[in-house]
């Protein structure tokens, strides 16, 4: 952080925020700024997906900062040999697990801050003047770029000429009949929402935007021929496929369950569930929670 920068950090979402300078930087954590880096290649950030050192925690990388440093500074001091530097480690506080984990994990650390540094060697070019915002923007450029990038919720904050567009569109057929365009329509969906399943509630823009088809038959074809690539046809014909229209009247009907069976299926489960828990805990030799990945760890 240089001199002239202040940061905004959310405290508690948006609503309140803190406004960090130099000097702020180190009354939080008491060292600075330029400092950061190597307390997050310790302490790590999830946010940002940093992982930093596990078993390392806030208080613990702020004293490392604090008496050594730059991290590369701290693993100096743990590799030197002398008791100096084992005896300027207890000063501070660092014990001797702490010390393992730092040796342990030095890769680990050291790729963590520089995830965290700030890089000023990407060749940007940047213009102020042609950053300027401007209300002859392309509208019909801007609403492609969104919809193939998928920034749905970006078109709603665009002016109402943008906003009006619906998700559904009307394309020619193409050698389909009238009849049979809700049933297309459909298995276009399908077909999109099966080439990539973390595609949240795809609709019909999406998946022309996608194979840029003229109609919607071509955009089919286009989209089997994707599934067939990919291996997915068969899975698209003889599931996906056939199961949407059973899915939608679900959707419209509800469904019946028998609720007798269920709850009978579920205290069968349970039993089980109850067997194994005993045979693990013979194994392991005392009792503990088997749904606790710490406890388990």
């Amino acid at each position: 952080m240089r001199p002239a920068v202040n940061v905004y950090m959310m405290k508690k979402g948006v609503r309140e925020t803190v406004l960090y300078d130099e000097k702020a930087v180190i009354e939080r954590f008491g060292f600075q700024p330029e400092l950061l880096p190597d307390f997050k290649g310790l302490r790590g950030d999830p946010s940002d997906n940093i992982p930093g050192v596990s078993g390392i925690g806030e208080k613990t990388a702020m004293i490392l900062v604090q008496n050594f440093g730059s991290l590369e500074n701290v693993y100096k001091k743990i590799s030197a040999r002398g008791g100096k530097n084992k005896k300027e480690l207890e000063r501070a506080g660092v014990k001797e697990r702490i010390i393992n984990l730092l040796k342990e994990n030095e890769e680990e650390a050291l790729f963590s801050k520089s995830l965290a540094q700030m890089r000023f060697d990407v060749p940007v070019s940047f213009s102020v003047e042609d950053s300027k915002w401007s209300v002859d923007f392309d509208r019909q450029k801007i609403e492609a770029l969104f919809w193939g990038f998928g920034f749905r919720s970006l078109l709603q904050r665009l002016p109402a000429v943008v906003q009006n567009q619906t998700d559904e569109v009307e394309l020619p057929l193409g050698s389909s009949t009238s009849e049979h365009s809700e049933e297309l329509k459909k298995e276009i969906k399908v077909a999109f929402w099966l080439l990539d399943s973390r595609r949240i509630n795809p609709n019909l823009r999406d998946a022309l935007n996608h194979t840029g088809a003229s109609d919607m038959e071509d955009a089919r074809k286009k989209l089997v021929i994707e599934l067939k690539r990919d291996g997915l046809f068969e899975l698209f014909e003889k599931t996906e496929r056939p199961l949407a229209g059973v899915l939608q009247k679900m959707t419209e009907r509800g469904a019946l369950l028998d609720t007798v069976y269920l709850k009978n299926l579920s205290k069968d489960y349970h039993g089980k569930l109850d067997i194994l828990e005993e045979d693990i805990w013979k194994m392991a030799g005392e009792k503990f929670n088997i749904n606790s990945p710490k406890q388990m760890a």
